[in-house]
């Protein structure tokens, strides 16, 4: 099995939780209140800007400057997407930016700079590989199961084109050949980022829907 095969069979129950948290359930369902979505969005764009240095530091650190290269064009595409995605919902929804992050996303960014400046290459990638991998097998499964007319079909749309899957797709096969050139020590650590992720990615679904910000 593919190192990342083998990744994807540790983190399955997560990815079963992540795909029915009512955060994600009702999204889909386009019934998620927009007091809830307006704080995820609020978090996501204040994660963003963690995300995106954590991608130039590992960018440091590349083993060639092909991947150097390829890490750059994440950091800089992915903003560029996701700043065109926050800004037509910022508008659509009226949101106002904030600066303070709830504890999820202050953690999970925290812990992609500490991983991507302080740890050997293969960790601080595999460390990015549920931002990519999960975000989009999360949003194939609930663009399934998607309504008519949603009001948030825009952002599952983002997270299932073509553009969004290339990266996916290329992101995963650095990981692979990461893993193929590391020890059995560093892929275990490997995993043990990679999981950690994971759990932060549905530490964060999870905060936004239950914040106190939200009042029904």
């Amino acid at each position: 099995m593919l190192f990342t095969g083998r990744l994807w069979k540790m983190s399955k129950s997560l990815y079963r939780d992540m795909i029915t948290h009512p955060f994600n359930v009702e999204l889909s369902a386009g019934t998620l209140e927009v007091e809830r979505f307006k704080t995820y969005l609020q978090q996501d764009a204040l994660y963003i800007e963690s995300y995106t240095k954590a991608l130039f530091q590992l960018a440091n650190k590349a083993p060639t400057l092909e991947i150097k290269n390829i890490l750059i064009g994440f950091a800089e595409d992915g903003f560029l997407i996701e700043k065109e995605l926050h800004d037509n919902f910022f508008r659509k929804f009226k949101i106002t930016p904030v600066e303070e992050r709830l504890p999820a996303c202050h953690d999970y960014g925290n812990f992609l700079d500490n991983v991507t400046f302080l740890s050997p290459y293969p960790m601080g990638l595999v460390s990015l590989l549920p931002c990519f991998w999960m975000y989009r097998e999360v949003g194939v499964h609930l663009n399934n199961n998607t309504v008519k007319d949603n009001p948030y079909q825009p952002w599952l749309d983002t997270y299932t084109g073509e553009e969004f899957t290339e990266q996916v797709r290329q992101m995963l096969q650095l990981v692979e050949s990461a893993a193929q050139h590391s020890n059995y020590y560093m892929r275990d650590d490997m995993k043990t980022m990679y999981m950690q992720s994971c759990r932060m990615e549905l530490r964060f679904w999870d905060e936004c829907y239950k914040s106190m910000s939200f009042k029904p």
